[in-house]
């Protein structure tokens, strides 16, 4: 008898405390402190409303057959929020993630996972405008370094890959062909005071050379690999709701 009413006792806390939680209006209060307040249909969440977790993470937007479906927001106990549509209870479609530390996404979703064109700005400066696919950078992209560097291109897995352009601040200028983050292939390099040097890349170096004199580029393609390596310690990727 004493499990009995234990048992009784756990189960009234799952309860519609106010309206109508079958088809209509209502609020529903969970045992273990969660809360929704909104539309019912057959007894599931269904139009619009707002649950709220326990930990104090919360969503306000639109439901269907109790689960995250249309455009909702979806705010973390961390600080991070999203912005956008759902399928299916997840993140699918256009939508903006931010950060708590000032990062920010616009663009397309897929399972949760940044994919289609989307702009991500990093709360230092730097910016990327371009494709995405499963949360990386992949097919063409504009990326711009906080130290005024640019590079306009191909993109494989979050590498500068395929054919590009970059642009150094200094003024000198590559077109080629790039490899894992290095120049790599034929390749047109033009310095800052316009002199133009070309021929066959590899890593990063010039080695074989059609004419030119080309001391400067060892220094500027450190430069280069120094700053994405610094992009690199502040990447986000989309996190598991």
């Amino acid at each position: 008898m004493a499990l009995m009413a234990v048992a009784c006792n756990l189960s009234v806390k799952d309860k519609c405390t106010c309206g109508d939680c079958q088809d209509g209006f209502g609020i529903f209060e969970y045992r273990n402190g969660d809360k929704y307040k909104g539309d019912w249909s057959n007894g599931k969440m269904e139009g619009t409303g707002c649950y709220t977790w326990s930990d104090g993470t919360k969503y306000f937007g639109h439901w269907k057959e109790a689960k995250k479906q249309g455009w909702g927001d979806y705010f973390w106990k961390n600080g991070r929020v999203y912005k956008g549509y759902w399928d299916n209870d997840r993140k699918n479609g256009t939508g903006v993630m931010t950060w708590k530390n000032g990062n920010k996404y616009i663009g397309g979703w897929k399972n949760d996972i940044m994919d289609g064109h989307g702009l991500m700005q990093w709360a230092s400066g730097r910016k990327y405008d371009g494709r995405w696919q499963n949360g990386k950078r992949n097919g063409r992209g504009l990326l711009v370094l906080t130290n005024g560097d640019a590079y306009d291109g191909d993109w494989i897995e979050n590498r500068m890959e395929g054919q590009g352009a970059y642009s150094w601040k200094s003024g000198a200028h590559y077109s080629g062909g790039w490899i894992d983050d290095k120049m790599e292939g034929p390749g047109i390099y033009f310095n800052a005071a316009g002199e133009e040097f070309e021929g066959i890349w590899k890593a990063g170096s010039l080695v074989v050379p059609r004419y030119g004199n080309i001391q400067d580029i060892p220094k500027l393609n450190n430069e280069m690999q120094k700053e994405l390596e610094l992009m690199k310690d502040e990447r986000q990727h989309p996190q598991k709701k």
